[in-house]
C-alpha cells in the first residue's frame, strides 16, 4: 500500500521549446486578429461619420434651392420664371454644377446668391469654421474634406430637376452621396 502514495519523480516538469513556440505563435495571431478587427472597426465608424454628414450637407443644398424657389414664388413678380431665370443668368441650368453663398443672409430677390463652379475645381469644395460648413470660395476655412455640386435640368418650363451631390475622399477612395427632387412652378 505505500507504494500507492509515493509519487514516481521520473515525470518531465515544463514544457519543451516547441510547446513555447506554439503558445506564443496562437497567442500572436490572436492578438493581431483582435488588432485587424479594431482598425477595420474604425475605420467603418469613419465611413458612416462621414456619410451621416454628407447626407445633411446634401439635403442640406436641395432644401436650399427648394426654399429660394418658395421665396421667388411669394415675393417675386413673376414667381418660377424669376428664378428659372436666376437659374439661367448664371448658366446653372445643363452646366458643371452650381452653389450658394450663404444660408445665414435673409433673402432678396436682387441679391446674386448663386456662383457656378466646375465639379473638378475647388469652387465646391466645403470649409468648416466653428461647426458650421459653407463654400471655400467665399470664405477660406480650413477644408473639411467634402464638396457639393448642385445640377440644375430642365425640359419642361415649370419643372426643374436638382440634384445635389456630396462626395469626399476616404483611405478606400471616393464616396458620394446624391439627393435628387423635382421643383415645380407651383402658383
Amino acid at each position: 500500500m505505500k507504494n500507492f502514495f509515493i509519487q514516481k519523480n521520473n515525470l518531465k516538469k515544463g514544457f519543451t521549446l516547441v510547446e513555447t513556440l506554439v503558445a506564443l505563435s496562437v497567442f500572436t495571431t490572436s492578438v493581431l486578429a483582435m488588432l485587424i478587427i479594431l482598425s477595420q472597426g474604425i475605420t467603418q465608424t469613419n465611413y458612416a461619420k462621414n456619410k451621416l454628414v454628407a447626407t445633411y450637407l446634401a439635403q442640406e443644398g436641395v432644401e436650399y434651392f427648394r426654399n429660394l424657389r418658395d421665396n421667388y414664388m411669394l415675393y417675386g413678380a413673376n414667381g418660377f420664371i424669376d428664378f428659372n431665370k436666376a437659374l439661367n443668368n448664371k448658366n446653372c441650368l445643363n452646366t458643371e454644377g452650381c452653389g450658394f453663398i450663404d444660408l445665414s443672409t435673409p433673402f432678396q430677390l436682387d441679391t446674386d446668391v448663386f456662383y457656378c463652379g466646375d465639379a473638378t475645381s475647388t469652387d465646391c469644395q466645403l470649409g468648416l469654421y466653428e461647426g458650421k460648413y459653407s463654400p471655400i470660395i467665399l470664405n477660406p476655412n480650413p477644408d473639411s474634406g467634402f464638396k457639393r455640386v448642385v445640377t440644375f435640368t430642365s425640359d419642361d418650363p415649370n419643372v426643374i430637376h436638382i440634384v445635389s451631390t456630396v462626395s469626399w475622399m476616404q483611405n478606400s477612395g471616393e464616396h458620394s452621396v446624391s439627393f435628387s427632387e423635382d421643383l415645380l412652378g407651383w402658383y
